[in-house]
């Protein structure tokens, strides 16, 4: 006895399920990738303040555990921006060096699955020199350290996620362009950065 063929309409949408199947599964195993920024204001703590550098981490899942992630940081972009007028210049390094000892950076997350933005204030050591996107300027040694935030007595000076950042920005063959120490610096979304300026 003969079997009847599958028609076209059931070859269709059995192949239209398989796509569909294999994209979930894709997405599934998808590495996380986020950007974490680091806006650093003209008065540390004030908000109203203008933006004078921008600290921003291109970061991807790596490796992971019930509770951590261990984040590759695939680049970083480090903007001075223009005063008066003037552009912004901007620096990039890739594969910025992470001191640690297998080079990711492990952040505990409350929801592995939904990483939160204050979960990214205790950075490991890292710095570099990134190379500037006009040839006209020179490349950048830089240098940025985030640590837990601990608020004096009044409270922080913001609402939201914040760091202690210590940083160094020195243009190459200069003397250093910025510097801070265990500064609060807020850590945003670069994609909707409130108070960019």
């Amino acid at each position: 006895m003969h079997r009847k063929k599958p028609g076209i309409r059931t070859l269709v949408v059995a192949f239209g399920l398989g796509v569909v199947m294999a994209a979930e599964s894709a997405q599934a195993t998808d590495p996380l990738i986020r950007w974490i920024s680091y806006p650093i204001h003209e008065t540390p703590g004030d908000l109203q303040s203008p933006v004078l550098w921008r600290v921003t981490l291109e970061v991807e899942e790596a490796d992971s555990d019930a509770a951590r992630i261990g984040w590759r940081i695939n680049q970083a972009t480090i903007r001075q921006y223009g005063q008066g007028g003037q552009p912004d210049t901007v620096w990039v390094e890739g594969l910025p060096a992470v001191k640690t000892s297998d080079g990711l950076w492990w952040v505990d997350h409350a929801n592995v699955a939904n990483p939160q933005l204050a979960e990214f204030d205790a950075t490991p050591s890292l710095g570099g020199l990134a190379v500037a996107e006009d040839p006209a300027q020179p490349d950048l040694k830089w240098e940025f350290n985030g640590d837990v935030y601990t608020p004096p007595p009044v409270g922080p000076p913001f609402s939201g996620p914040i760091t202690a950042a210590t940083y160094s920005f020195t243009r190459v063959g200069q003397s250093a362009d910025e510097e801070g120490d265990d500064e609060p610096v807020p850590i945003d979304d670069p994609r909707d950065p409130p108070g960019s300026g």
